[in-house]
C-alpha cells in the first residue's frame, strides 16, 4: 500500500511543480468562540490588474479552497451577507501563500 500511495502522488507534486502552482486553503469564522461562516464568496483579485484570478465559497464548516493559484500577489476578498467584506494582501512564492 505504501509503495502505491508514493508512486500516486508523485506525479501530483511534480506537476504542481512544473505549473508553479497552489492551491489556498482558509476558514471564515464569525469570531474565535462563533461558528464557521457558511456560503460566503471568496476571490483572488490581481493586485495589478485588478482582474478575478481564481474564486470560489466556503462550505458549511466555513472552510474554502482555491485551487490552482498562480504564483504572484493577490488581493483576498471575503464577502458574505450580514457581514463585514474583508481584504488582505497574499502573496504566492516557493510553493506557498502568505497573508500580507
Amino acid at each position: 500500500m505504501r509503495t502505491f500511495v508514493t508512486t500516486l502522488l508523485l506525479p501530483f507534486f511534480t506537476t504542481c511543480a512544473i505549473a508553479q502552482t497552489i492551491s489556498v486553503r482558509g476558514k471564515i469564522v464569525q469570531s474565535q468562540e462563533s461558528g464557521p461562516v457558511a456560503g460566503a464568496s471568496v476571490r483572488l483579485v490581481g493586485v495589478k490588474d485588478s482582474s478575478l484570478t481564481r474564486g470560489g465559497y466556503s462550505e458549511k464548516d466555513g472552510e474554502f479552497t482555491i485551487k490552482d493559484v498562480p504564483l504572484g500577489a493577490f488581493k483576498l476578498h471575503i464577502s458574505a451577507i450580514g457581514y463585514r467584506k474583508l481584504e488582505s494582501t497574499v502573496f504566492v512564492r516557493d510553493g506557498k501563500a502568505f497573508l500580507g
